[in-house]
């Protein structure tokens, strides 16, 4: 098992090699090719996604969050910080 590190604005994340990602309007699946484990995002969490492939540093992807959508800094850092504990439960990102 994945040892899990505390998550913060500063972590820097690496997406697995082991998901393949598939988008149909704005919406995608997540697929861990070795669990079986899908994972499904809204169009925000798509584009959350997307930036830490990126950016990789979390903070980085929530300030381009925030200039993109009409989201306050907090919430956003807030939901963020959720989406990628949520996915690095699944195995599909890791914290480094």
């Amino acid at each position: 098992m994945t040892r899990m590190l505390k998550i913060t604005l500063a972590s820097r994340v690496k997406l697995s090699e082991d998901v393949l990602m598939q988008e149909l309007q704005g919406e995608a699946v997540l697929l861990h090719l070795q669990t079986g484990v899908y994972f499904g995002l809204d169009q925000v969490g798509t584009r959350i996604w997307v930036l830490l492939g990126e950016k990789k540093v979390i903070g980085d992807a929530v300030e381009a969050m925030t200039a993109e959508f009409d989201v306050s800094m907090e919430r956003c850092a807030e939901d963020t910080l959720a989406l990628v504990s949520k996915l690095q439960e699944q195995g599909l990102l890791e914290i480094e």
